[in-house]
């Protein structure tokens, strides 16, 4: 399993790395620091994960601009990830803009927990 974590948090991402790995050891985790260094290499590789954690606010491209031209790049992906949207936002208007997008299984208010990753790797 491959999971990329699109955050521009290095606390956080090193803190959800070790949250997976303290579950599962043998997942492979990519990390981000904006949409716009992820996409790079999903346009290299088929799909390069099953699961992404996705920050809505980061520098360069946040995670609405990052679903938006994911959306133009998954027409030509096989295998589509499941996408969490992990942020500190509790803004109904940005939880009714992500549900928009069909490709998001969940919205999860930072700070991701231990009990939350285990029911995603389910």
């Amino acid at each position: 399993m491959n999971i990329c974590i699109i955050d521009d948090d290095k606390i956080y991402q090193f803190l959800l790395k070790k949250t997976i790995h303290i579950i599962r050891e043998s997942i492979s985790v990519h990390s981000y620091y904006n949409g716009e260094e992820a996409l790079r290499d999903f346009q290299k590789i088929d799909s390069i994960c099953d699961i992404i954690f996705l920050d809505l606010n980061m520098p360069k491209m946040d995670g609405l601009e990052f679903m938006e031209a994911y959306q133009q790049l998954s027409k030509s992906i096989t295998v589509t990830p499941k996408i969490y949207v992990a942020t500190s936002s509790i803004s109904e208007k940005d939880r009714l803009e992500v549900a928009s997008y069909g490709m998001v299984k969940g919205y999860l208010v930072k700070p991701i927990t231990l009990e939350m990753v285990q029911e995603i790797l389910k």
